[in-house]
């Protein structure tokens, strides 16, 4: 506005109208239509202006905004002025001047109430400040009195407390020094106990464990000697399809249930003692097969192909096959020795 460029106040005043329409702002939309009808005015737009300029007044009159409806007569008179209807503008001017001073006379009035509403509370509020003082001159007084006796009692009976407590101290620090070197000396002994129990019993399950293993390699070769039997047995009566077929099942179901079976229970022994071995193993390596961590587990006890082979029902050649993969998803080198290697997991 104040640069004159009345096109693009008049843009700006119309997305800004839009706006407080949206937040429902009577004051804003009044604000602005007066705004636009100043614009308009000076562009030569009378007619529209004079409407602008209408609505912000009954906006204003509905809100009851005594400041707005002043500015909307003014804008009015300035309108009608600019179309030489100078009557009409008279009486707007009129109306403004006579809102106008009594606005001026009731903010006068306010302003002579607020200046001796602060005048009396400022002096009351010093006639208050002086008894405070003299209240308080009084209570530091007594304060002061009564902190300086107790604070003489209180040295006093500090320099008797800390004589006392100076001997008793020294007394309970050698009684503590005593006490602490013997639960030092306690618990010294405790953890070794400690660990010796648990290396003990670390050996006996790890005893337990290759007892477990030796005993499903024993119960392997006995069970393999009867399959071998019943094998033998079934190439002799292979003209016989019912029977062969039979005992081809208990051949199969032997080596399944005893595979599965064994297998299991030497599992639950073996996660018991060695808790974070697979997960260690796994950690490692992720992609091992179930095979290969059967064997891990064996290689574990220190077993050899061969007995590894007769537990889990695998050839020898295929226990050596599963070591190699195994080394190599692990990522040992030739000269890198694969059982201790896992023993250290």
């Amino acid at each position: 506005m104040k640069q004159e460029n009345f096109t693009g106040a008049i843009h700006m005043l119309e997305d800004a109208l839009l706006q407080f329409k949206t937040l429902k702002d009577d004051t804003g939309i009044c604000i602005c239509l007066l705004k636009i009808a100043e614009a308009e005015n000076y562009l030569g737009y009378r007619l529209k202006a004079y409407q602008y300029a209408k609505q912000a007044l009954e906006i204003a009159r509905r809100i009851e905004n005594p400041t707005l409806i002043v500015d909307a007569y003014e804008n009015l008179a300035s309108i009608l002025a600019s179309e030489n209807r100078y009557e009409e503008a008279y009486k707007y001017k009129i109306l403004q001047n006579h809102l106008q001073d009594s606005l001026d006379k009731a903010n006068k009035e306010k302003i002579i109430r607020e200046m001796e509403m602060k005048f009396r509370t400022a002096r009351k509020d010093d006639e208050i400040k002086i008894l405070k003082s003299r209240n308080e001159i009084q209570k530091k007084n007594l304060w002061l009195l009564s902190v300086s006796v107790a604070a003489l009692v209180a040295i006093i009976v500090l320099i008797l407390y800390l004589f006392r407590l100076k001997s008793v101290g020294l007394k309970q620090q050698r009684q503590l020094l005593d006490h602490e070197k013997t639960i030092h000396l306690q618990q010294s002994e405790l953890k070794e106990k400690e660990q010796q129990l648990l290396k003990e019993q670390l050996e006996s399950k790890n005893r337990e464990l290759a007892s477990k293993a030796l005993e499903m390699l024993r119960i392997n070769e006995t069970i393999s000697d009867i399959i071998a039997k019943l094998e033998l047995y079934n190439s002799a009566n292979h003209n016989d399809d019912g029977t062969s077929e039979k005992i081809q099942g208990i051949i199969t179901g032997l080596e399944a249930h005893l595979r599965d079976n064994s297998w299991q229970e030497f599992e639950k022994i073996f996660k018991n003692i060695h808790s974070v071995f697979f997960e260690k193993l796994l950690e490692i390596c992720p992609d091992l097969t179930p095979s290969e961590i059967k064997v891990a587990a064996f290689l574990r006890l220190n077993l050899s192909s061969k007995e590894i082979a007769a537990v889990t029902f695998k050839s020898e050649a295929g226990i050596k096959s599963t070591r190699y993969r195994l080394r190599k998803k692990l990522g040992l080198k030739s000269d890198d020795n694969l059982i201790p290697y896992l023993m250290k997991l």
